[in-house]
């Protein structure tokens, strides 16, 4: 959104290094000829000028609309920080006791081989080497599109958020429930796996 933000700000520049002001177009000469050329001139200068106008509008309009989206995904990103925050402080007084105990007798019917090994591809998929891999494969639309410089956003969130979640692994340092379905050491709050999906 930046990025569009900045290409309508630099066509507006563009724009306005070819407006023409009043004391540039030229009064036309007394002969018949030159005035209907002077004639020509203005209304053709005119009629680029209302187009540049337009243009102007139609970028200064699009800039406030992508303004306003901009203001809606910080809005939601603000929103979603304050639940992230409640939930970790619910976890940090040991107030999600009701919600892991209905979770387990959750999993607990659910509960068979063909469940457990589709839970240990997504373990594995979460893990270090998975990220990497699909962090490989995502490489690869980046690479067709000849757009191999923005992959380097995709790294920096995926660093970011190991980092992120690791040192809030270490601030709030949840242990692992005592029933474990796949073996999984560490911390358990925030999810690795979910840091890593997103």
């Amino acid at each position: 959104v930046r990025e569009q933000i900045k290409l309508i700000d630099k066509d507006l520049q563009e724009i306005g290094k070819g407006t023409l002001s009043k004391n540039n177009i030229q009064t036309p000469k007394s002969d018949d000829k030159t005035a209907t050329e002077g004639k020509k001139k203005d209304y053709s200068e005119k009629v680029s000028q209302d187009k540049r106008d337009k243009s102007i509008q139609r970028l200064t309009q699009e800039i406030s609309l992508l303004r306003k989206k901009i203001k809606k995904e910080y809005l939601c990103i603000l929103v979603l920080l304050v639940l992230f925050l409640v939930l970790t402080y619910f976890v940090i007084t040991l107030k999600t006791s009701k919600i892991d105990g209905a979770a387990f007798n959750l999993l607990i019917r659910l509960k068979c081989k063909p469940v457990t090994s589709i839970l240990y591809v997504i373990t594995e998929i979460g893990s270090s080497i998975g990220v990497i891999m699909v962090l490989l494969i995502s490489l690869i639309p980046f690479i067709k599109t000849k757009k191999l410089s923005d992959f380097k956003y995709v790294l920096i969130n995926t660093m970011l958020g190991v980092l992120l979640m690791k040192g809030i692994k270490e601030i709030v340092r949840r242990t692992r429930p005592s029933w474990k379905w796949i073996k999984e050491g560490g911390f358990s709050y925030p999810s690795g796996h979910t840091i890593s999906a997103v």
